[in-house]
């Protein structure tokens, strides 16, 4: 168990990320991945005071991260970007989002979790989301449908 941060491995991890990390003793960790802005250096105290792989995969634009990189290396973490940019490119994003994707959804073979909430139809109800994302959400997929 361990005791508190000051007196190991863990010290400089932050009160969220030392929650974590207790909750997580004795058990190995796959991978951290870090999605948003700030989120590096919370999943770096997470991945470094954890057993288990001391591995971070950011979708930060690697420019953006290569100063992390080096202090994140100095605790043992490895951190690596991820782009999602290359799938327009590729085979792969049209065997998901053309092949897969709609017939997995319109079968209920695919439910989005967390259920998307729909601000309306159409590019004027854009504001709408707007101003329901600006008001704070949480675990929530503001959408809004647009007809062809």
């Amino acid at each position: 168990m361990l005791s508190s941060p000051s007196r190991n491995r863990h010290s400089s991890a932050s009160a969220g990320a030392w929650e974590l990390l207790r909750s997580l003793d004795g058990s190995e960790l796959a991978g951290v991945l870090a999605i948003g802005g700030g989120s590096i250096k919370p999943c770096v105290d997470i991945a470094a005071g954890a057993d288990g792989a001391r591995s971070v995969a950011t979708t930060t634009p690697h420019l953006a991260v290569s100063w992390r990189r080096r202090q994140a290396r100095r605790r043992g973490v490895r951190l690596g970007s991820i782009w999602g940019g290359t799938l327009a490119d590729n085979e792969v994003g049209p065997a998901i989002y053309v092949t897969f994707l709609p017939a997995a959804l319109a079968s209920g073979a695919f439910r989005p979790a967390p259920p998307p909430h729909v601000t309306g139809t159409g590019l004027d109800r854009i504001p709408d989301a707007l101003a329901t994302l600006r008001k704070g959400v949480s675990a929530s997929k503001i959408v809004v449908t647009v007809e062809p």
